[in-house]
């Protein structure tokens, strides 16, 4: 693969939406590697990484830790990865439903705000 394909590691992190410091810690940690790696410690990647590195910060943001990642990310087989991602699908959900419930909790608050600075008090 050629250079011009692939990315240094500040455009990649730009697209992946983290930080060069994150992705060098993953590649420490070895949880992602870059595609390659110049005689001078440049690291790049390309651009079908997004896909792996997506799932890597889903993953740690529910919480997951450094070798719990590792352990979805080893999985070969589909059936055993599909089942191992139910809970987590669950835990999403969980906590969709609960941000859904604060916001309408918080736009209730709004409207009442509202109400009451838009009311004359006449003593």
């Amino acid at each position: 693969m050629a250079n011009d394909k692939l990315l240094s590691i500040s455009e990649f992190a730009k697209l992946a939406g983290t930080t060069r410091r994150t992705l060098i810690f993953y590649d420490q940690k070895d949880v992602f590697k870059p595609m390659k790696i110049e005689e001078t410690g440049y690291r790049y990647y390309s651009y079908e990484q997004l896909y792996q590195i997506g799932f890597i910060l889903g993953l740690r943001d529910l919480g997951l830790l450094v070798e719990e990642i590792k352990d979805y990310l080893g999985d070969s087989s589909r059936d055993a990865l599909n089942k191992k991602l139910i809970p987590l699908k669950n835990k999403i959900e969980l906590r969709i439903r609960n941000l859904k419930q604060i916001l309408s909790i918080l736009r209730q608050k709004e409207n009442d705000n509202f109400r009451l600075t838009n009311v004359d008090f006449i003593w």
